[in-house]
């Protein structure tokens, strides 16, 4: 039997056992993906030797990649990734006309007032990091303090800059 057949004749078993489970951010039809990878990695490492019935240990290949998936999701360990909002609109994606454009650059001058007024100074200097692209790793580098004081700081600046914008 091909791997192709095997996976047909067992998606129903994983279909079943991904749709059993949930999580945050997770959407069943990826938890059925995970699944899959599961049971493909049951056929690769499937021993004929050890005398187990394939359906037991596929089964049981397919329940500890969900369970994986599921923890990992409850970490939230890429929260930061996946609930990612930028700091500056793209103008030139958002706007049709050279009015439009303006009122864009406009925004950016309140942005950059909103910077100077508002944020404190390691804020500010972080925030000029970040905006040039580097890491808060490299930015605490350059900076001579933690990562978590550059994490703090960009969480603060974020705050202080939309709270600080709407008012404009």
């Amino acid at each position: 039997m091909d791997v192709e057949a095997i996976i047909n004749k067992y998606s129903p078993l994983v279909h079943g056992l991904a749709s059993k489970l949930s999580a945050p951010g997770v959407e069943r039809e990826d938890l059925f993906q995970e699944g899959l990878i599961g049971l493909y990695g049951a056929i690769l490492a499937f021993d004929k030797e050890k005398e187990v019935d394939f359906t037991y240990f596929a089964r049981l290949c397919v329940e500890r990649r969900l369970h994986s998936v599921i923890k990992a999701a409850l970490r939230q360990k890429h929260a930061p990734l996946t609930g990612y909002e930028p700091l500056l609109p793209n103008i030139r994606d958002t706007k049709d006309t050279p009015e439009d454009a303006l009122l864009g650059l406009e925004g950016v001058a309140r942005l950059e007032a909103a910077i100077n007024t508002h944020l404190s100074e390691f804020e500010r200097k972080a925030l000029s990091q970040k905006l040039q692209g580097y890491s808060n790793a490299e930015i605490a580098e350059k900076l001579g303090c933690s990562k978590k004081s550059v994490e703090n700081a960009m969480r603060r600046a974020r705050k202080k800059l939309l709270d600080n914008l709407e008012n404009f």
